[in-house]
């Protein structure tokens, strides 16, 4: 078998499919082997042994390491030559784009030096003070342990011996160089505690840069080295450290630490302990096994541990020389090329021709073999000897002569030309055996000889006792040949040693004996007439060796055949085919279609706070990014039946499988951003994953058992987990509306489960509106919500699916598709084109001419069943059309008994019931073949069938229920009161196409629907938004049945919404109307919104239009008046009353509504659960027999026992008493001018304070407002403490135009925190609107905010800050435990407020010291200018701050001093956050260039390296402060990103000022500085000519 080095002895090229495999099997990891934070996938490491390397290997990515316009040849030569060392980290593969560099290197388990002695500087501060010890991250299998004095030692002897071979190599043909970031987090340890020094690239070269320069330069080195010994060493034997301080340069160092290593008898390496059983690797490269002849190498006589090396590492000798880590030997030689010398002698014939075949003969030797490096390397002692000016035996003696030297040991020497008895024949004279015997014994110093003589009759010759590899191109009595490609025996000798052996029967090893070459020649030479022979005499080991083998070109191959072996390839190779026979459109179109023949670009917007965004996602990309470009764990698409939610999906998958191909090597090879994104996606349509809640359950069964692996379930169980845990991974999960969450799950979250521990998946959810609203899923649950509303484009969608029809039936006149168009929007069916399965269902029918005008739902479903029906039937000869009906019969009264089922799992993908099979099975073939019904297998469960689209089982249910109206109706009522758990919404598509079907049905089902909203309403809450949505189903199921003129029906609408009336299309507003008019006594709920009453006319009284008359709502439960022009309110019935709510736009005396409360018992409201009361100017009916008149009593809403919500706003008295008596959820208490309401406050503080006392109000109370309340600073604390530690899913407290008095005796916030016990699942959110508050509690609040233990978000709109005697940086407590493991984010928003430059940089400080997520917004407010300098006394960076978490800060609209711009720039850079500014300008103040570098110097040096990203967009910013930015970028310890898009720098309309010197930086890397576009849309106050796009990056000092 073929013996294939991993590593040649340069690093080798990946190409970018090897390299995408090679990261596949690898993951994130913090520290130890890293610089960077995790999460930036800086660093990878191989979750087990990379085959071929048979190791663990790292995978580094840097910034592109060389500097200055080199071409792709110096780069790729700089990238290979990587300097090999047992105490360097070698750098066995890269790979390399325009920006980056891929270095692969051995893992070393033991991580960096900074872990362990940071470890030991934890255990003792353990032993001395309460603080908790340092986050030691670790690495994937194995903590760092402690290091003993002597093991210390011997640490910096390796990397000092390391750095001495970098600054001054043996004699070879590298340069010096320096190294630049030497750190003791770039000192790496193996498993035996020897340590290596990671290098990527030089800071210099000797020759590169001024002798003066380089110097300076390696003078850095030795600092560095020397602040490393006093690091190991400052907490025991200083002196240690204190003898290498007095050392200069790193030999006198390397002196020092040789003696005391001496001293103290310790070892120089620490070898394995255990060669029979640990892999035996090559101690330089660490991958490929050692060549045993290490042994017999020489060494200094006092080397112990002979270094064990590989022929990869021995190959390139000439650029590294093998130095050995137990002995101080300047060199050890490499047995091939290292003190070789060569003679190349070409004989002569009278034949001129003949003479330049035996000259071309020596010289391919020469060029091929002897001097190619990677073979014998025989370095300068080459010499030949052949027809010139002087004669040969002139040549010959010379070249003897210069052989003669100590330094050359081993001598080649090559002959090709005549001989016979007499001798050579050179020039016109002989050359006798015996006469070259002699010169060759006369060479002292050589030997071993190699000899390869290509003549006719050679004779063995006699060395004596020289070790002898002779060669020979014939036996003794044999005459050599030679034809028009020169000599055969060269030929023979070169292809042997420069190619690999293709035959079975020799072996390619990395090294060529001479008994290797003596078999292969004999077993395959070209000549049948003459045949090689060879005599030899060697006597050892190192004596047999002829030549390295030349490096193998396969090993790239190798390795890419090892990783596709990989189980992570193959699941990856096996997701591909699954997805490929699966990845169809589900419409039919005659043929099943692929799904990229008639995909067209979605429709899609984003919906932020409830909004939706104008404009439309132009990338499918971006539906998987933040806004500051990163990607986002949870993504929403919510889109009505058929608006492409599926085909979105499988075009996902589409473009991830075509990238995938083009990783394994096949055709496709089209790279797509979304694809690249994610390492593995893995669909799975919800309708088939019944009885599954955990995702990853989903996948086993749903995909893995589907590929057939082979591998037992608990392997596969453990690959997956591996695989989501580790790798990045798109989940897509379709169709959240046709899945229900099984009953025996006892989690709360209704959605399919996710593993917490799947840090790299982004999770896609696709889901009809309805669904999101009865799972009451949260914004903060949603990353990004997305709305789907159909395509782009519908009118290209119908040109594909025409042109494609027109294919398929080779049509000889193809029809046009702008006649189909047209078509369409004739017969009115245009509006079907927000739905892309039916409109491309409509296009089916009109191309085969079976549309007609004014279709309904119901008409144009029944057309394209029966047009597959007959579709089928012309294809099938067994079928007859007759048995249509049966079969749509057949399959209605499933569709209804499935949809309806009380097992909700069940509804959209089932089994056949045993009652339905005797009838389903005469079906069965023609409802398949027609593809009206789809059948699938799931591995060891019964046939799973579907409908062709949940449309179509609507439509089929709704025939059903058209036949069997009355028992439908109460069967849907039945199932929807017990089994379901949502108001019916979900009826929408059936009822729609009911309304056309039959008006009795329609009508009936109507009244249900209704009846089953009240229930909803009843049990849960009332919903504005829901209520809209059924009023508009309603209102649309009335257009549908009006489009038959004699229909006469008329439908149920009980819960009318005239809040967004204005949104009302066509005839809609017009059949509301007439249902106020027509139907008041059946309202059962009634919301009034907006300042107009004209939408309420109906309802108005007769007398007086601005009275609303409820006189005839008998039935009403859910009333909501909210801020319309109404005065009054009369025939209000209280009774029924569930929610009521009476907001008026101004102030009203409402009299008649007065009235009715005060002639009411006020027990007629028992079944009130929700009562808001604003701008009600008598109130005094509330409070009847109150003996405090200037207060609000709530003594009467006592028995209210039902009451949860209550707001009172506009109030005109003084307080409100006798809260307590009520378990209220929700209070909202407005007052109309500023009051003290100290026993309302009294009331909201008595419980619940810092020790989580739950009683009396606190007990029920998650939701506090507050308007027009001047409270202590005390108060307010306490306030927000009760609102933060409410033990409740969620609570919220708001203050509005509240003022917040200074207290000078408020607890100190340390005591506060000491007392708090934190819940473990809350958000809380805290908003202040127009607050007067000191700029002290302002910082308190922040810090409490920030520090409570859970995620809170907290909005501050338009306060007044005023100031207090100096307010100090606040004492933030580092001490205090906090979990770092489970991260929670903090969100800070602050809006229109006028704050001090000194108020900024203390709140931008406090969220640079959490060891949390944090998400900080400045928009649109106003700095007061500070004269001090807070760059320079400010902040004092924290000991252990995290750097795992997500920091972020974003600057809006706003004009800052370049004082809190350089605070907060820095601060991102230190400690690794993003920060983006966006419409700001940066006023210039002159802040001294020093100080700005300030705070980098004062930085902890141990906080781990990481990625600071800076944003700054249509910002106004001097030019001094780009460039200070970017000198501040280069002189930081970690990578830094910037962004100036569309930033003006007043004064710069040529790049060269500034571009010129931030390219002096070194390690800047400009990746874009041009103007912008001048016809780009810019704020006025821009000039175009001084406005650019700029981006550059700050390379990381790697250490």
């Amino acid at each position: 078998m073929d013996v294939r080095l991993a590593f040649n002895g340069k690093a080798g090229k990946l190409n970018e499919r090897v390299f995408k495999k090679l990261k596949a099997i690898c993951q994130p990891v913090i520290a130890g082997q890293d610089n960077t934070r995790k999460g930036n996938a800086r660093t990878l490491v191989s979750q087990g042994d990379v085959p071929l390397y048979d190791t663990r290997l790292v995978i580094r990515t840097v910034e592109k390491p060389w500097a200055g316009d080199l071409s792709d040849e110096e780069i790729e030569n700089d990238l290979e030559q990587r300097i090999l060392h047992y105490a360097i980290v070698p750098q066995v593969a890269y790979y390399r784009n325009e920006q980056t560099v891929s270095f692969v290197s051995p893992y070393f388990r033991w991580g960096s030096l900074e872990e362990v002695i940071q470890k030991e500087a934890a255990k003792t501060s353990e032993n001395t003070t309460e603080k908790p010890a340092v986050e030691i991250t670790e690495n994937a299998t194995q903590k760092p342990q402690n290091l003993g004095w002597k093991e210390k030692l011997r640490v910096l002897y390796q990397i000092c011996c390391a750095i001495a071979y970098l600054h001054e190599p043996p004699n070879c043909d590298r340069k010096p160089v320096s190294h630049g970031n030497i750190s003791m987090k770039s000192i790496l340890l193996d498993e035996r505690k020897n340590a290596r020094l990671l290098y990527f690239a030089p800071t210099s070269d000797k020759g590169g840069v001024g002798e003066e320069q380089f110097q300076e330069d390696k003078n850095k080195d030795v600092q560095a080295f020397k602040d490393i010994a006093y690091e190991v060493f400052k907490h025991g034997r200083k002196k240690i450290a204190s003898d290498i301080q007095k050392s200069v340069t790193m030999e006198e160092i390397k002196t020092t630490l040789m003696s005391l290593l001496r001293q103290s008898d310790i070892k120089w390496w620490t070898a394995s302990s255990n060669m029979n059983t640990t892999k035996i690797k090559c101690d330089i490269c660490c991958v490929n096994k050692p060549e045993m002849f290490y042994k017999k190498l020489q060494h200094d006589q006092s080397c112990v541990t002979k270094i064990q090396m590989c022929v990869g590492c021995l190959w390139n000798w000439r650029y590294n020389p093998v130095k050995c880590h137990s002995c101080d030997q300047g060199k050890i030689q490499s047995p091939v090329g290292d003190s070789w010398g060569a003679i190349l002698i070409a004989g002569t014939d009278d034949k001129h021709d003949v003479t330049q075949h035996f000259e071309d003969d020596i010289g391919k030797m020469k060029d091929t073999l002897i001097t190619e490096a990677t073979l014998m390397g025989v370095w300068n002692n080459v010499f030949t000897v052949k027809t010139s000016t002087t004669t040969h035996s002139e040549q010959l003696e010379k070249a003897f002569s210069n052989i003669d030297t100590p330094e050359i040991n081993t001598l080649v020497l090559v002959y090709s030309g005549h001989h016979g008895e007499e001798g050579f024949r050179i020039d016109s004279d002989l050359l006798t055996d015996d006469a070259l015997e002699n010169k060759i014994n006369g060479l002292k110093h050589v030997k071993k000889v190699i000899l390869f003589l290509d003549c006719c009759f050679p004779k063995k010759l006699n060395l004596g006792d020289k070790t002898v590899l002779q060669f020979n191109a014939v036996k003794r009595e044999q005459k050599a040949s030679s034809g028009r490609t020169g000599s055969q025996f060269i030929n023979e000798i070169v292809d042997a040693l420069t190619k690999s052996w293709k035959c079975g029967c020799c072996q390619n090893s990395p090294i060529i004996r001479h008994f290797d070459l003596q078999e292969y020649l004999s077993r395959h030479a070209n000549s049948d007439s003459t045949e090689p022979s060879h005599q030899t005499y060697t006597a050892g080991e190192i004596d047999v060796i002829l030549t390295f083998r030349a490096v193998d070109s396969g090993w790239l191959t190798a390795l890419e055949k090892s990783l596709e072996s990989d189980p992570i390839q193959e699941l990856k190779k096996e997701l591909v085919k699954l997805y490929k026979t699966t990845s169809t459109v589900s419409i039919r179109l005659d043929i099943d279609e692929a799904l990229e023949k008639i995909y067209e670009e979605p429709k899609l917007t984003f919906k932020r706070n409830g909004k939706d965004e104008e404009d439309h996602i132009s990338e499918l990309n971006n539906i998987f990014l933040s806004k500051d470009g990163k990607i986002v764990n949870t993504v929403f698409v919510v889109g009505e039946p058929g608006s492409g939610k599926s085909s979105l999906c499988k075009k996902i998958i589409h473009d991830w499988c075509k990238t995938e191909e083009g990783n394994f090597g096949q055709s496709g090879t089209e790279w797509h951003d979304i694809s690249s994104q994610f390492e593995f996606v893995f669909f799975l349509s919800l309708r088939e994953a019944k009885n599954e809640c955990k995702i990853k359950n989903m996948i086993l069964k749903n995909v893995i058992d589907r590929m057939g692996l082979g591998q037992e379930s608990v392997v596969q169980d453990i690959l997956l987990g591996d695989i989501l845990k580790s790798n990045s991974c798109l989940l897509l999960l379709d169709g959240l509306d046709e899945w229900q969450h099984p009953e025996q799950c006892n989690w709360n979250e209704r959605i399919p489960h996710v593993d917490t521990s799947w840090e790299n998946c982004t999770i896609l959810i696709t889901t009809r509106p309805y669904k999101l609203a009865e799972l009451k899923i949260g914004n903060s649950q949603i990353d990004n919500h997305v709305m789907l509303r159909g395509v782009t484009y519908p009118m290209k969608l119908v040109e594909k699916i025409v042109s494609r029809l027109n294919e398929f039936n080779d049509t000889k006149t193809p029809l046009d598709p702008l006649k189909c168009i047209q078509g369409i929007q004739d017969e009115n069916l245009w509006h079907f084109s927000e739905c892309p399965i039916v409109l491309a269902h409509i296009v089916w029918l009109w191309y085969k001419r079976k549309l007609s005008a004014n279709m309904k739902h119901s008409d144009l479903y029944g057309t394209l069943l029966k047009e597959r029906w007959l579709e089928y039937c012309g294809k099938s000869s067994s079928s007859s059309r007759s048995k249509f009906n049966d079969v749509i019969s057949a399959l209605s009264k499933i569709a209804f008994k499935k949809y309806f089922a009380d097992d909700d799992i069940n509804t959209i993908v089932f089994e056949i019931d045993e009652e339905d099979k005797t009838t389903f099975e005469s079906q069965k073939a023609a409802s398949l073949e027609s593809g009206i019904l789809s059948c699938f297998n799931v591995p060891g469960d019964h046939p799973q069938y579907h409908f062709l689209h949940k449309t179509f089982q609507e439509y089929l249910a709704a025939l059903f229920i058209s036949e069997q109206i009355a028992e439908s109706c109460l069967h849907i009522k039945h199932i929807y009161e017990h089994h379901r758990r949502e108001s019916g919404l979900s009826l929408s598509q059936i009822f729609l196409f009911l309304c056309g079907l039959s008006t009795k049905a329609a009508e009936d089902l109507s009244k249900t629907m209704n009846e089953l909203f009240t229930h909803f309403c009843d049990k849960e809450c009332y919903s504005e938004e829901d209520s809209y949505k059924l009023q508009d189903m309603i209102l649309q199921g009335q257009i549908e049945l009006d489009k038959d003129d004699d229909s006469g029906g008329k439908l149920c609408l009980q819960h009318m919404n005239l809040g967004r009336f204005y949104r009302l299309k066509g005839n809609k507003a017009t059949i509301l109307e007439q249902y106020m008019t027509k139907n008041q006594s059946s309202i059962v709920s009634l919301y009034i919104g907006g300042p107009s009453t004209v939408i309420a006319s109906p309802l108005a009284s007769r007398r007086d239009r601005m009275v609303l008359d409820l006189e005839n709502c008998k039935d009403l439960k859910f009333f909501h008046l909210c801020y319309t022009g109404f005065k009054d309110v009369i025939g209000l019935n209280l009774s029924n009353l569930v929610e009521c709510g009476l907001e008026f736009k101004t102030r009203q005396q409402a009299p008649n509504l007065t009235s009715t409360f005060y002639n009411s018992d006020i027990n007629c409201l028992k079944n009130l659960r929700k009562f808001k009361l604003s701008n009600l100017t008598d109130l005094s009916w509330l409070h009847e027999g109150s003996e405090q008149e200037e207060c609000l009593d709530l003594r009467r809403l006592e028995n209210l026992q039902h009451l949860t919500e209550l707001e009172l706003g506009g109030l005109s008295t003084s307080d409100v008493v006798h809260l307590q008596l009520m378990t209220l959820h929700k209070l909202s208490v407005g007052f109309l001018k500023l009051n003290p309401a100290q026993q309302l406050m009294a009331t909201l503080s008595a419980h619940g304070t810092c020790q989580n006392e739950r009683e009396g109000l606190f007990s029920h109370l998650k939701h506090v407002c507050l308007e027009n309340v001047r409270m202590p600073e005390e108060q307010f604390i306490r306030l927000l403490q009760s609102c933060i530690h409410v033990d409740a899913e969620s609570s919220t407290c708001e203050l509005v135009t509240c003022f917040v008095e200074p207290d000078e005796n408020v607890e100190q916030l340390q005591a506060v925190f000491e007392q708090q016990v934190t819940p473990s699942n809350c958000a809380t959110s805290i908003q202040l609107v127009r607050v007067d508050i000191t700029a002290k509690a302002l910082i308190r609040l922040v810090d409490i905010v920030t520090r409570c233990g859970h995620p809170v978000k907290c909005e501050l709109h338009s306060l007044k800050l005023r100031s207090n005697q100096a307010v100090e940086q606040p004492n933030i407590p580092i001490v205090v435990p906090q979990p770092i493991s489970a991260d929670y984010t903090s969100e800070l928003n602050f809006f229109n407020i006028q704050m001090s430059t000194e108020q900024i940089c203390q709140i931008v400080g406090i969220i640079s010291h959490l060891n949390h997520s944090v998400t900080l917004r400045i928009h649109a407010c106003s700095e007061i200018l500070n004269e001090n300098n807070y760059l320079m006394n400010q902040m004092v960076p924290p000991q252990y701050a995290s750097l795992t978490c997500a920091k972020y800060i974003n600057v809006q609209g706003m004009d800052i001093s370049e004082n809190t711009f350089w605070y907060i720039v820095s601060s991102v850079i230190q400690f690794g956050l993003d920060c983006g500014l966006f419409r700001c300008t940066v006023l210039p103040n002159g802040v001294p260039h020093a100080d700005k570098l300030h705070f980098l110097q004062v930085g902890n040096p141990h906080l781990p390296a990481h990625t600071a990203k800076i944003r700054l967009n249509i910002v106004s910013i001097p030019q001094d402060v780009v460039q200070c930015l970017a000198c501040l970028a280069v002189e930081s310890e970690h990578l830094v990103e910037c962004k100036l898009n569309t930033c003006e720098i007043p004064f710069l309309s040529d790049d060269r000022p500034l571009k010129e010197k931030m390219d002096d930086y070194a390690s800047l890397m400009i990746q874009e500085f041009v103007k912008v576009d001048p016809t780009a849309k810019l704020p006025e106050r821009f000039n175009a000519d001084q406005t650019w796009d700029i981006r550059f990056k700050a390379t990381p000092k790697i250490k």
